[in-house]
């Protein structure tokens, strides 16, 4: 759609019934700013406006959206105009949708990938002893897939410890990992240099540590027992409640065939004029579509069906300063949200009077 072109289209119009912009406006109703902006090409209306502008100048939507009036020479064209900007919006669709599939892929390896080199990486083992005379306590052992921590700074005994050892395997100075002078064990270790511990024998490592407690005139060797107190290997699933927000309705696919009928025998458009409320319905058949407009008090709600997908395009602004306040898409397999269920009923429920009517 040429939106210069279409502007100047209803500029033409416009002063062929003798209307400045702001009576226009009235007659719409919209602010003369937005008419402004369509003449000038700088905006386009929208559903509702152009079905007015329709109705205003007596000239079909199509020919306002291709900014002529039908003639010999132009007819296929303009017959045409909706199904090409359909075809439009559809490729435009196509596009985002493939840029969606191909992210959405990206993300999924990226997840594969971060879930591979996570999952159970980081062990926690809590460290104690079986001897009597021995109480090890808050004896820590933590492993990660680039960094370990050994904690040991809590030995209870009956003498005066002057050293210990930690060995593996068993205890020799050819598995001795480290000594010290003092009453704790404290030890970081890194995946590049393994200074104490091998990580290619981690396992092993763990179910083969002793310590040798040095006291003044004697020592004593206890092994170690280390017990998994924490891995992340769970994958946590939220539990959440089924959502049974589904639609349900009597109306079927042939209904809306019957409404169509309806509508063709009515130059495709139906209109109610209540007090408080205006209904208006239009089928294009280029897009195979059914537009419903309900205009109550200050609110205008806008729903656009395509009969062939089932597809449902939702759009409720303030009438006022045509400001959009609420939009949605709805396709018949899916769930909606509790906050849209009622715009979705309201749909439904409003066709089913028309045809009853």
């Amino acid at each position: 759609m040429d939106l210069e072109k279409t502007g100047k289209f209803i500029a033409e119009l416009r002063k062929e019934k003798n209307l400045s912009q702001q009576e226009l406006a009235d007659l719409i109703p919209i602010s003369r700013e937005a008419i402004s902006k369509w003449e000038r090409g700088k905006n386009g209306a929208d559903n509702s406006s152009l079905l007015r502008l329709s109705e205003i100048f007596n000239v079909s939507i199509n020919e306002i959206l291709y900014g002529e009036k039908k003639n010999k020479n132009n007819e296929s064209e303009i017959e045409n105009v909706s199904l090409v900007i359909y075809e439009k919006n559809l490729l435009l669709k196509k596009y985002a949708f493939l840029v969606l599939t191909i992210t959405t892929f990206i993300i999924l390896i990226f997840l594969t990938y971060y879930f591979i080199n996570t999952y159970n990486s980081i062990k926690v083992y809590t460290i104690s002893s079986n001897e009597k005379n021995i109480t090890i306590r808050d004896g820590l052992f933590v492993t990660t897939k680039n960094k370990l921590y050994f904690n040991i700074s809590n030995i209870e005994t009956n003498y005066d410890i002057t050293g210990l050892s930690l060995y593996y395997d068993n205890v020799n100075d050819e598995n001795l990992i480290y000594r010290t002078d003092g009453k704790n064990i404290i030890l970081y270790d890194f995946y590049e240099y393994s200074s104490f511990f091998e990580y290619k024998n981690i396992s092993n490592i763990i179910n083969n540590l002793y310590l040798k407690i040095e006291y003044e005139n004697n020592f004593e060797i206890v092994k170690l027992n280390l017990k998994k107190d924490f891995s992340n290997n769970k994958i946590s699933i939220s539990r959440s409640k089924e959502n049974n927000n589904k639609i349900t309705t009597n109306i079927e696919s042939n209904d809306f065939r019957k409404l169509v009928s309806k509508l063709n025998s009515n130059n495709n458009t139906y209109n109610i004029k209540g007090e408080n409320q205006n209904i208006n319905l239009v089928y294009f058949p280029d897009t195979d579509s059914i537009y419903l407009q309900i205009i109550e008090k200050n609110q205008r709600k806008e729903w656009l069906y395509y009969m062939n997908f089932e597809y449902i395009e939702f759009s409720e602004y303030d009438d006022n300063n045509n400001n959009l306040k609420n939009s949605f898409t709805y396709n018949k397999d899916d769930n909606i949200d509790e906050n849209n269920k009622n715009s979705l009923e309201e749909f439904y429920n409003t066709i089913e009077n028309i045809l009853k009517s």
